[in-house]
């Protein structure tokens, strides 16, 4: 193995092993209605090292295919999040692209948001993020993403995603997940986050395990 490889993976454990474990858990609910696709997501987050449930998040998002592998996206969120003894609120509207590419035994999805985060009682910021993510072309499957975030700062943090999505039902789909997130000093801490997702949709469109 190269030096310089050799040194970045020993880097990335270090970093690893000092980051924080957290949980999320996710529902969405969608009704496809031809061309566009309406879902409503909810999610909260925990950290059982300390604290129990210290965000939640609800709202919804808007899907438009305007091909067969390209589609807009756009949403808002509303999230409840405990910084020390407090809760504050965040709105959140997004709104960007996805793109998908298939072959035999991969399907390539890479997907570009723009966020503006309106933080009650902080400074208000905007986020892009960019994702490109890898699985077997099937509805139940594992799959890979890797997951750049850039904020007026530049480098924000990034994120190494893996996960399985099992289909039980018609329409249900479960995924197990799990990522790895790198931060900026200051904006993101390094942490585990082991999560799970439920879906009540349709299953012609990938589903995502955080939008």
């Amino acid at each position: 193995m190269p030096p310089y490889l050799r040194h970045s993976l020993l880097v990335l454990t270090s970093l690893a092993a000092f980051a924080e474990i957290q949980t999320q858990h996710i529902v969405d609910v969608s009704a496809p209605i031809g061309r566009i696709e309406p879902l409503w997501h909810f999610r909260l987050r925990t950290k059982p090292q300390g604290g129990g449930v210290y965000q939640l998040r609800t709202g919804p998002i808007l899907k438009f295919d305007l091909k067969q592998r390209f589609s807009l996206i756009g949403g808002y969120y509303f999230t409840r999040t405990q910084e020390g003894a407090n809760w504050n609120s965040i709105h959140r509207p997004f709104g960007g692209i996805e793109v998908a590419a298939s072959r035999r035994f991969v399907e390539v999805d890479a997907r570009s948001l723009l966020e503006r985060f309106l933080v009650h009682g902080g400074p208000d910021y905007f986020r892009f993020r960019n994702r490109v993510r890898f699985s077997p072309p099937k509805r139940s499957s594992p799959y890979v993403s890797l997951e750049y975030f850039v904020d007026a700062g530049g480098f924000r943090s990034v994120r190494y995603s893996a996960g399985v999505r099992r289909e039980f039902a018609k329409e249900i789909s479960v995924d197990i997940n799990y990522f790895y997130e790198q931060g900026r000093a200051g904006t993101v801490a390094n942490r585990h986050m082991i999560g799970t997702t439920i879906h009540f949709r349709d299953h012609s469109l990938f589903v995502d395990s955080d939008p």
